[in-house]
């Protein structure tokens, strides 16, 4: 089965992982599925940064035929090495800087790409199966979501490449009365 990365022709696919529209020209994961229905294959897209998780070798494989620019490549390759186990998980809550815009999972405003954000881990259980992932907060709804002292402690032995400056910033926000 090929694996390949192309841009969105129309922004009518929807991921497969995450069941959201692929923007318009936005680059994909086309994966060939088998078709019980007819002899050609069928097609599954997902955004890259949801198929770095969930279909962490098959990204892999596409990112090295694909020799055009992929934005955060060496991001997406090493959330694939992290999801096949070749790099240790991430320790939850952290900060970083946003990779691509996102939503706060708090106020439901957009983060900006480079903004620094706090992640916290999402266990959404459904009986039948449970989705795990981090949910996204901009620093200032850290607190509202109930993070304090203690994810403060957590954050800053967690993050990679967040400065001191912003760390310091960012337990003042959770541990002011």
């Amino acid at each position: 089965m090929a694996h390949q990365i192309e841009r969105a022709k129309s922004g009518r696919a929807v991921c497969k992982t995450c069941q959201e529209a692929i923007a318009q020209g936005e680059l994909r994961l086309s994966e060939e599925t088998p078709n019980a229905f007819s002899g050609r294959p069928g097609i599954r897209y997902h955004h890259l940064a949801c198929a770095a998780g969930a279909k962490p070798a098959q990204l892999r494989e596409a990112l090295a035929s694909y020799k055009e620019d992929v934005p955060n490549r060496e991001g997406l390759l090493t959330q694939a090495e992290r999801a096949l186990g070749e790099l240790p998980n991430v320790e939850f809550p952290f900060a970083e800087h946003t990779p691509r815009a996102a939503t706060c999972a708090q106020c439901g405003k957009p983060l900006a790409a480079g903004e620094l954000r706090v992640l916290v881990e999402l266990r959404d259980d459904h009986g039948a199966w449970v989705r795990l992932g981090a949910k996204p907060l901009h620093p200032a709804c850290a607190r509202a979501a109930g993070l304090g002292e203690t994810e403060a402690a957590l954050i800053r032995t967690h993050s990679r490449g967040v400065s001191p400056v912003e760390l310091d910033a960012l337990d003042a926000a959770l541990t002011r009365a």
